[in-house]
């Protein structure tokens, strides 16, 4: 369970960095060409399709790391969780992923 949760957190941790990226992107395209739209349209789409792949992914996250069943073991830099607030966690990961806007993945724009 270590290494496929270690292994999922660096996943989202790319998808974090892929987002910072295509929004840098989008910031640097609209200061020099302005006026091109079409290209800054499917920039601002990628970017938008990295910002909910992204939270998808933080809110899955949540969802396998305070999963009631799930028990880790203690290490010296844990912090324990339990009761409510593990409920609470795990609440906010399942509404977070129902209230995403996955709609972005249904539209897509012009193709080049």
């Amino acid at each position: 369970m270590n290494s496929v949760y270690h292994t999922f957190l660096m996943i989202t941790i790319s998808s974090k960095i892929i987002f910072i990226i295509t929004a840098i992107l989008v910031a640097a395209y609209k200061f020099i060409k302005s006026d091109d739209t079409y290209i800054i349209n499917k920039l601002t789409h990628a970017k938008e399709i990295a910002s909910v792949t992204t939270e998808a992914l933080m809110f899955i996250l949540l969802i396998i790391v305070f999963y009631p069943k799930h028990y880790s073991k203690k290490s010296k830099n844990a912090v324990l969780v339990s009761g409510h607030e593990k409920m609470i966690f795990l609440t906010l990961g399942i509404i977070g992923l129902l209230q995403l806007n996955w709609s972005v993945f249904l539209f897509t724009p012009l193709k080049l």
